[in-house]
């Protein structure tokens, strides 16, 4: 086939032309293909239509058969390339979306950009991309123009959910009615996931019986997340974890709702070990996710920081922070963390410093020995700073800003030398008392001691002095032991409803429940009861019988039958009962062990050992019963008909044959009474002489049944005593090896489980925590039905009209979280590259031979590539001695663009004059000796200025009041207390004209939209993208500030805690629509445009930026994206701001009016964009005319 140009309407067009000899093999390929038709006129119909099509080149497609290409690949090019009108092409997407081929889509359709979507278009395609769990398609659609927030409504998601996959666990557990799904129903299956530690914001009546189209989110990802997790999509639900908000949480949800459907797949009896692990291998994936994301903010951050992330209350998962999430969820392998784990020891301790040595703190139990301990200081709470201004005493603003919210987050924000006065103070005599009382530590000893003490005097009453505790009709005879015993016991009980009225979940019955499924709560409650049985039957036996029993005149205390219980008496019975419950209580006090890191696994591996050794009992029962049955079948065959003598014979000595106890001579003594019983005599003289074992042996009868039953005992013995019981050994030690395998893991969540326990204990020990409970009841009582005095509601009314720190303590956890979530993906993207490379190093050898030819011919060409490289450097460095001789023009080339430090050498400094001192190139670097001695210069102009001593701010770090000074270029190095600037001297010190020292993080917004060509004639549709040299043109908005030369992009500084994406959109609202001075529908309005194009906005670039403003102790650092107006919804309405002289839409089809740094943060927008460069169109006229 051969091509010519034709000149058809107005534009060229390619036409292939079919010579008669390509005629002629088509129709042989045809022939032979299609034999099945005769006439050889549909043979010449088949033949023009593909002579047809070969004359439009655009709708060819080659395919190789035998290329890495599936056949359905080259099938949904051909379509794409014959795409018409709007229907068609997206029938073909969403075939496209099918058959999960993101890249035929992306080439052929997303990159021409000669069709523009609308929006609903671009929903209805995410909406079949997310039913069908096509990520790529997902990625592909969010970055070309849709926006999760505008597609994510409520009735989109409520339809989302119900379409579920049939064979998902969310379809079983969502479509129990015969009703459409709501979103209440998602809500409360949120709940029941979470054992209703949280109220779901789904079940709000907004959301379902008032639903409207236009409700949507403010958390569409994390939503989304939790759709994909209950589909069982973890791709997709990773996806959409990666651009959460709370990505830590957000991973521990997903890890929980995997670990839930995995317990409903073996509820509902599903035989499927795939699904088992998929599911089981998913969640791991989710906790390791987090994990791996503490794990960075960990050695990233300061303790306080990171404790901040712990401690911080999450509104999207009902308040909860992520402590709270991990300790509800069991998450083992997070609780086991060392972030956690630090926090869990400062709760341990309280407000005593760790470094306090154990033996110490045992030591200081006896008042006023803790007031000489150390304490930490203690932050200023709202309360304080009231009780301060309402005493009249001073209190600086910088205090004020810095003021915590409540007394929780005391033990973690420890504060540090350089914190001033006003905003941590220490802790008075009586708080020493207070915090050394309540803190977990010294309750766990102190419950210690009083628990031992109780075991002692009990188990002293049992043995020693029984006949205490007894009343008679001359009144009690309680000894002080008793007493003690008796109050230590009731005391136990409100501690235990305390501990239900704490329990996680709202639901009451569900805290019972999870409170008696623990193994030691249920003991407890088995003590007290057996406790209080044997108690009253102590007490109701008279003085009198009490002492007869003690003496042994048991005979003598018969007062009819309600004295007695089963012929033993009440007395006895309470002996039996008080022995029992004093087993139970020293087996309760093992759980006290578990604190310590040697005894606490070996306390869990006797759990799990218990376990196993019930599941064993079964099977010997089995070997058990059958041998006894047979043996005494055979040795006695005319026992008396008593149960509980036949069943002591049956099971117990069988039972103790497996540790050794044979008696051969009671199995003699069996054969005789069991064989002679026929005679219906037990005196032994008026027996037969046949009734001898001796003489039995000789009887056929006898001597069978005797050598039965002996050779049962030896099978017996053999199968129970060598096989089952090494089995058991075998089982032990498994369980040993995999319990010591995660013996760290297990210690470390007991250790939580202990604290978070002691936590909520009261900081009295029993018996004397009845007087606490006593004083918390009265103290309810009091506030809840008498008046409060003024000064409370004066203290408490200004406690409330404080400012609330817990919004801006989100968006710094946000902030660094999504720092450490860009760390980690990083680190993750790496690794599987070097897992990838040694893939491939390890793959065939054949493989590699096949394509040893075409690698042969590439490095020939690339070869050919670096000569020519070669000689082009060789020109480069002709030009460059050139220039500096003056021979070629200082404007052909922008070398001083490509040089990090030569504007911030400007002299004088800008707005003064300051001169800098003079350096020399090679005196830029700090480390070159010098006699440095440079002027000083700090304006004083400007709003929210650090101090003029830079001595109390942490560098490196985000700082206490939201100010991120990290800088991007590193750890910056800080010289007597001063910042230094990471590129080098710059001949002037001081903070200059800067808000701040160190890093002044600068929000650079490059807002851009395609331009479009005019209108048709109706007025209603655009008539396409403007384009030049087939890339789409794009307009750039700018501003020209008042007194400047040159127009900028909308920029500003970042402001305390402020997230990066708000501060691109506050710059632009500010700058270019003078947003706070406009009314509130207005504001609306301009919201409404704006807001969309900054959900899918794009970081450019992060980093030093040289700049005249710059010093040695502060400099400039941009943080610039690139905000796409896809849709053209951003208004033109502009109405400037303070400062700005012109806001235009500025047509790049040539290079505007920028600086240098400007000029290049454009040029990088435009090649993200794809779009018609005039950068990088003048580089190559420059080049050519060099050349």
């Amino acid at each position: 086939t051969t091509f010519k140009e034709d000149f058809v309407d107005g534009e060229f067009v390619v036409r292939g032309i079919v010579n008669e000899e390509g005629k002629r093999d088509i129709q042989d390929m045809l022939e032979a293909c299609f034999s099945k038709f005769n006439e050889s006129s549909q043979i010449e119909k088949l033949l023009k239509n593909v002579v047809e099509i070969a004359s439009f080149k655009k709708q060819i497609t080659v395919y190789k058969i035998d290329g890495a290409e599936p056949l359905d690949f080259a099938i949904l090019s051909s379509l794409m390339k014959s795409i018409g009108e709007s229907a068609a092409r997206m029938r073909q997407l969403k075939l496209a979306i099918t058959w999960g081929h993101e890249k035929v889509a992306k080439e052929l359709i997303f990159e021409k950009k000669d069709y523009k979507f609308r929006p609903d278009e671009l929903n209805s395609l995410l909406m079949f991309s997310i039913i069908n769990r096509r990520v790529g398609f997902i990625r592909l659609l969010l970055d070309y123009g849709a926006d999760l927030k505008n597609f994510l409504t409520a009735p989109n998601l409520t339809k989302l959910y119900n379409i579920l996959p049939k064979n998902s666990g969310a379809f079983k557990l969502l479509t129990r009615f015969d009703r459409a799904v709501s979103l209440r129903d998602v809500g409360e299956l949120m709940e029941r996931i979470m054992e209703g530690t949280f109220h779901s914001f789904l079940t709000q009546e907004k959301y379902n019986q008032d639903m409207r189209e236009d409700d949507r989110f403010d958390n569409p990802y994390d939503l989304m997340m939790v759709y994909s997790a209950l589909i069982d999509a973890p791709d997709m639900a990773k996806f959409f974890w990666e651009n959460s908000r709370t990505p830590i949480a957000t991973s521990l949800i997903a890890h929980k709702i995997f670990l839930f459907l995995d317990k409903m797949e073996s509820k509902w009896a599903r035989v499927d070990e795939e699904m088992t692990e998929k599911l089981e291998t998913s969640a791991r994936e989710f906790e390791k996710l987090a994990c791996g994301l503490m794990t960075i903010c960990y050695h990233n951050y300061d303790k306080p920081d990171w404790i901040q992330i712990l401690i911080v209350p999450l509104k999207e998962w009902g308040g909860l922070n992520l402590f709270d999430l991990a300790t509800i969820i069991e998450a083992k392998n997070f609780i086991a963390h060392a972030a956690y784990q630090s926090y869990l020891t400062d709760l341990w301790m309280g407000q005593l410093k760790p470094t306090i040595h154990a033996g110490r703190l045992f030591v200081s139990l006896i008042p006023p020995l803790p007031i000489f301990l150390s304490y930490n200081k203690l932050p200023m709470t709202k309360k304080d700073l009231a009780r301060k201004i309402l005493r009249g005493q001073e209190i600086t603003t910088r205090a004020r800003k810095r003021v915590h919210d409540d007394v929780e987050f005391a033990p973690t924000m420890q504060s540090n030398d350089k914190d001033d006065g006003d905003s941590v103070r220490n802790p008075d005599l009586k708080e020493k008392l207070y915090y050394f009382y309540t803190s977990p530590v010294i309750k766990f000893y102190l419950n210690s001691l009083t628990y031992l003490t109780f075991l002692l005097l009990y188990g002293y009453g049992l043995l020693v002095n029984d006949s205490s505790l007894v009343i008679d009709k001359h009144g009690s005879r309680l000894e002080w032991q008793d007493l003690y015993t008796i109050v230590f016991v009731l005391s136990t009980v409100p501690v235990e409803i305390n501990q239900i009225r704490n329990g996680r979940t709202k639901s009451n019955i569900k805290k019972i429940i999870d409170h008696f499924t623990d193994t030691y709560n249920l003991m407890d409650f088995v003590a007290v009861c057996m406790f209080m049985v044997a108690f009253g039957l102590k007490a109701s036996t008279p003085y009198s019988c009490s002492q007869a029993l003690v003496d042994g005149a048991e005979n003598t205390c018969r007062v009819g039958n309600s004295m007695n219980l089963n012929h033993f008496g009440n007395y006895h019975a309470n002996r039996l009962l008080s022995a029992m419950c004093f087993s139970f209580y020293c087996f309760r006090f093992v759980q006290l062990f578990e604190i310590n890191d040697q005894i606490g696994p070996k306390v869990f591996m006797l759990k799990k050992m218990s376990i196993d050794l019930f599941f064993f009992l079964f099977l010997l029962m089995v070997f058990t019963i059958s041998y006894g049955v047979a043996s005494q079948a055979l040795l006695y065959p005319f026992r008396e008909s008593n149960v509980a003598t036949v069943a002591f014979e049956l099971l117990g000595r069988s039972y103790l044959n497996v540790f050794g106890e044979i008696d051969l001579e009671g199995f003699d003594s069996h054969m005789e009474t069991g064989h002679c019983r026929a005679w219906n005599t037990t005196d032994l003289d008026d027996r037969p002489a046949e009734c001898d074992k001796e003489n039995l042996l000789h009887t056929k009868v006898g001597r069978v049944n005797y050598y039965v039953a002996f050779a049962l005992l030896c099978i017996y013995l053999l199968f129970v005593n060598i096989m089952l019981i090494n089995l058991l050994i075998a089982i032990f030690s498994n369980t040993y090896e995999n319990v010591e395998t995660q013996s760290g893991i297990i210690y470390k969540t007991q250790r939580a489980e202990m604290i978070l326990e002691f936590r909520e204990r009261p900081p009295l020990p029993n018996p004397v925590s009845l007087l606490y409970f006593f004083f918390k009841t009265s103290k309810f009582v009091y506030r809840r039905y008498i008046k409060k005095i003024n000064y409370e509601k004066d203290l408490q009314k200004m406690i409330s009209s404080m400012p609330n720190r817990h919004s801006s303590m989100a968006y710094r956890s946000s902030l660094m979280e999504a720092e450490c979530r860009a760390q980690f993906i990083r680190q993750n993207k790496t690794e599987s590259g070097e897992r990838m490379i040694a893939h491939t190093m390890n793959s065939d050898s054949t493989e590699f031979e096949s394509h040893y030819h075409d690698l042969s011919a590439k490095i020939v060409r690339l070869e050919n590539q670096i000569t020519s490289a070669n000689e082009s450097i060789a020109k480069i460095a002709d030009l460059l001695t050139q220039r500096v001789k003056g021979k070629i023009k200082p404007s052909l080339v922008q070398w001083s663009s490509l040089v990090t430090h030569t504007q911030a050498l400007t002299s004088p400094y800008p707005g003064t004059e300051v001169e800098r001192f003079k350096l020399e190139k090679e005196q830029i670097n700090w480390k070159t000796s010098l006699e440095y001695n440079p002027p000083t210069y700090d304006s004083e102009e400007g709003t929210q200025l650090d101090p003029k001593k830079p001595h109390d701010l942490k560098f490196n770090h985000v700082d206490n009041e939201g100010v991120d000074r990290i800088s991007v270029v590193g750890k910056y190095a800080v010289f007597q207390g001063y910042p230094r600037n990471p590129k080098g001297r710059t001949g002037l010190a001081g903070r200059g004209g800067l808000p701040r020292w160190g890093p002044n993080k600068l929000a650079v917004t490059i807002v851009t939209r395609y331009k479009e060509q005019p209108r048709d004639d109706t007025g209603d549709a655009p008539g396409g993208v403007v384009n030049k040299n087939g890339q789409p043109v794009v307009e750039v908005l700018l501003l020209k500030m008042e007194g400047g030369q040159q127009f900028v992009f909308p920029q500003g500084y970042l402001l305390p805690s402020e997230v990066v994406r708000h501060a691109h959109q506050r710059v632009v609202l500010d700058l270019c629509y003078n947003f706070s001075n406009q009314p509130r529908p207005t504001q609306k309005t301009i919201v409404s445009s704006v807001d969309p194009i900054f959900y899918q906005y794009k970081e450019i670039s992060s980093s030093y930026m040289d700049d005249h403003m710059n010093t040695d102790n502060a400099w400039l650092e941009v943080a610039a994206a690139s905000a796409h107006d896809n849709k053209n919804t951003l208004s033109s309405e502009f109405k400037k701001g303070p400062g700005v002289e012109e806001v235009i839409w500025y047509t790049v089809t040539d290079r505007p009016d920028l600086n240098s740094n400007m000029s290049s943060l454009l040029r990088k927008t435009l090649t993200l964009l794809k779009s018609y460069n005039p950068y990088k169109t003048t580089e190559e006229g420059q080049e050519s005319e060099t050349q």
